[in-house]
């Protein structure tokens, strides 16, 4: 690890791991509400994310696609959450 400037040359931290669990793929626990049909280059927009079925105190990594077409992947962005 490195720490950029910390203070006094050193910081504690914890450190995580994730572990990628690739049968969760396409699972139904984070929604995008609204899902948007549209959007507007250079444009700006709101999309609330709701979760299910996650257990208490562990702490969950994924992705929210963002998709033209019905089938190209344009972007991503990554959600960690702890239920």
């Amino acid at each position: 690890m490195h720490g950029f400037d910390a203070v006094g040359g050193s910081a504690d931290f914890t450190l995580f791991g994730w572990t990628i669990n690739n049968s969760l793929a396409g699972s139904t626990n984070m929604t995008a509400i609204p899902t948007p049909t549209t959007a507007t280059l250079a444009g700006t927009g709101n999309v609330a994310l709701t979760f299910s079925g996650l257990t208490a105190g562990l702490r969950y990594l994924g992705t929210n696609l963002h998709i033209q077409n019905g089938t190209t992947v344009v972007g991503t962005t990554v959600v960690g959450v702890r239920p």
